[in-house]
């Protein structure tokens, strides 16, 4: 996946916030369909160098739980919390987690 930087300089020469094109591209079916449960968001979670590791739905502390689960010591970072919509023009909670240096799993 590519790294997070070179999305961003892409899309501030279209005009198109960062944020929007990352929901675009990896949550895909929820920015054509929308969210099942509107108490729901989306989340991406980034490598320590700005690459896309996971991304899906849920809130912060499942997001958290899941991660330990799947990835046993890893640390997230705290979350960039923002909003996006989708093709229909409804708002969804978008949230940025990152892996952070001191994590033990990357």
């Amino acid at each position: 996946m590519e790294p997070i930087r070179t999305e961003s300089m892409a899309n501030h020469a279209t005009g198109v916030r960062p944020q929007q094109r990352l929901f675009e591209r990896y949550l895909g079916s929820i920015w054509r369909t929308g969210l099942v449960s509107p108490n729901t968001g989306v989340w991406v979670v980034f490598s320590r160098t700005g690459q896309v590791v996971d991304y899906g739905t849920g809130t912060g502390d499942l997001i958290r739980n899941l991660r330990a689960k799947e990835y046993p010591g890893v640390l997230l970072g705290p979350a960039f919390m923002g909003s996006v919509r989708t093709r229909k023009g409804q708002s969804v909670p978008i949230a940025f987690m990152w892996i952070p240096e001191d994590t033990p799993v990357q």
